[in-house]
């Protein structure tokens, strides 16, 4: 199945990171919002290890028009 990938990057405040992951993970508001639209199919929610206020999502979308 051909998608189009979103890739977002994020640094946020110390302290912030568990109200940042519920947010944005996989039962989010981001998610809640993306799926009114019946061409997306999935975020995926990623933390660096390396740097704990860096993190990434990626939204999957059925095409770049449904984006």
């Amino acid at each position: 199945m051909k998608t189009f990938t979103v890739i977002w990057s994020f640094e946020i405040n110390p302290g912030c990171e568990n109200e940042f992951e519920k947010l944005y993970g996989s039962e989010g508001d981001w998610v809640k919002l993306f799926k009114t639209n019946t061409n997306y199919i999935k975020t995926e929610l990623h933390k660096d290890i390396d740097n704990p206020a860096r993190y990434i999502t990626i939204d999957y979308w059925k095409s770049k028009d449904a984006y």
